[in-house]
C-alpha cells in the first residue's frame, strides 16, 4: 500500500464562515498564548503548572497549524462575505486519533482558562460548539460516515 492509499477525503459541508473567523480568532488568541509559555517555560518554570507546559508543548507543536489547508478558501469566502462554504481536506485516517487528542487537549487547556492559570478567557459556548462539530465531522467521515451538512447556528 502506498501513501495515497492512507487518505481519505473529508468534506465539510456549509461550514458557517464567521462562526469559523470568530473560532478560528479565539484559537490563535490561545496558541499565541501557549507559545509565550513556551518561549519562557525554561526560566519560569516553577510558576508554571507542568501539565500546563506539556499541553503546551504538544498543542502548539503538534497541533498548531491543523487547519492550514482550507484557509485561502475561507479568506476569500468572509472577503466575498460568503455565510457558508464547502470545504474539502485530503487528510491521512491518522487525523482521526488526532482530532480526538486535539479536542481532549483543547478541552484539558480551557480548564486552565477556566481557573485563571491564563490569561485567555475560556471558550465560549459557540467556540466549544464549532470546535467539537468540526472535529467530530473529521473523525466521523475518516470512520466512513458521509458528509453532514453543518446544522443552523
Amino acid at each position: 500500500m502506498n501513501a495515497r492509499d492512507d487518505l481519505v477525503d473529508v468534506v465539510l459541508i456549509d461550514l458557517p464562515v464567521e462562526q469559523f473567523r470568530r473560532s478560528q480568532q479565539y484559537h490563535d488568541a490561545l496558541l499565541r498564548e501557549l507559545a509565550l509559555i513556551d518561549s519562557g517555560s525554561s526560566t519560569d518554570a516553577s510558576s508554571t503548572p507542568r501539565r500546563l507546559i506539556e499541553l503546551v508543548e504538544r498543542v502548539g507543536r503538534q497541533y498548531g497549524g491543523f487547519s492550514v489547508e482550507p484557509q485561502s478558501q475561507l479568506r476569500e469566502a468572509l472577503e466575498r462575505h460568503v455565510p457558508r462554504v464547502e470545504v474539502s481536506y485530503r487528510v491521512p485516517r491518522s487525523t482521526a486519533k488526532a482530532s480526538l487528542e486535539l479536542g481532549r487537549l483543547l478541552d484539558e487547556v480551557d480548564e486552565y482558562c477556566r481557573r485563571g492559570d491564563l490569561l485567555t478567557t475560556p471558550a465560549s459556548d459557540e467556540v466549544l460548539t464549532f470546535r467539537r462539530r468540526y472535529l467530530d465531522e473529521i473523525v466521523r467521515q475518516i470512520g466512513g460516515a458521509a458528509p453532514r451538512p453543518w446544522p443552523d447556528a
